[in-house]
């Protein structure tokens, strides 16, 4: 069973409170009492009436936790009677899909665990009990596996979208694998960049980070079931590009799916939060209750 425990983002270990699923899975239920707690300090708006039962949170590639502990205790202080779901990403889940899909499984359980019905009802029978909040492209794609998992369409749930998704460009996946690394990883990422850009160019394989955009739109797929979406992005994010995350939410409304757009200016990648703390989790409040800006 998880731990009670609330995350606090200044202790030694900054997610202490969560229980260890498998290596890229944790899972946090707060106490009985939790919905009447204080609320911690910071830029979060007034908790809802109606809060999520579970919060997916689907963390960027290589994040530490210390940055993840920070956004969990804004999203304990917004719901603080919501279990939190804590997906990590690392390099060797985007470049071996099969190590994801295996260390994910224990999410699809915990999910099923979490919500009031276990999964049993119909869809159309259910409501929306899930807040999805996922980063970047390695986020994204472990949402993807997520999917997969699962063995049909997630339950209703809201989504945010920070970052992503995008496609592969060599320069930003230069960057992306060589932040916070030695500069021996340079030349290995050229190498990885260079094979990638083969492949995809000359011969003519599918995009990797092009299928869980796609899957994100699919309204056949696991996120059939999606009630409303926000995209958090910038048009100086240098890892994934704006066109990007446009292009998606465009398919998006094509499919039938209910989208907003968020534009922060000035801000890199996965970083709006912490530029405008107070947009930001308004923005989480509002999509999860069903206001949409445009």
């Amino acid at each position: 069973m998880a731990s009670n425990a609330a995350v606090t983002p200044s202790q030694g270990r900054p997610l202490a409170g969560f229980a260890k699923l498998s290596p890229c899975v944790l899972h946090y239920r707060p106490e009985s009492n939790a919905a009447s707690a204080p609320a911690a300090s910071g830029s979060s708006p007034t908790p809802t009436p109606t809060p999520p039962k579970l919060i997916v949170f689907c963390g960027w590639m290589g994040a530490r936790d210390a940055h993840l502990a920070k956004y969990i205790a804004q999203h304990q202080a917004l719901y603080p009677s919501a279990q939190i779901l804590l997906i990590r990403c690392t390099m060797a889940h985007m470049l071996f899909p099969s190590t994801a899909l295996s260390q994910i499984k224990p999410a699809a359980t915990a999910v099923r665990a979490a919500l009031s019905d276990g999964g049993s009802s119909s869809r159309s029978q259910q409501k929306q009990e899930m807040l999805v909040h996922s980063f970047s492209n390695g986020g994204s794609a472990m949402l993807w596996h997520l999917y997969k998992v699962y063995g049909e369409a997630l339950p209703p749930h809201s989504t945010i979208l920070d970052s992503a998704p995008g496609q592969f460009e060599y320069r930003s996946t230069i960057t992306a694998l060589t932040a916070g690394q030695p500069w021996l990883a340079l030349p290995l990422a050229h190498l990885f960049a260079t094979a990638h850009w083969f492949a995809l160019r000359v011969l003519r394989r599918a995009d990797p980070l092009a299928r869980p955009a796609r899957a994100h739109n699919d309204r056949a797929g696991g996120n059939a079931n999606e009630v409303r979406r926000a995209y958090v992005f910038s048009k100086e994010d240098k890892l994934v590009s704006w066109r990007h995350v446009e292009e998606n939410a465009r398919e998006a409304r094509a499919a039938g799916f209910t989208v907003r757009l968020e534009e922060f200016l000035g801000t890199p990648h996965v970083a709006h939060a912490r530029a405008d703390p107070e947009r930001y989790w308004r923005i989480v409040r509002e999509t999860w209750e069903g206001e949409l800006a445009n």
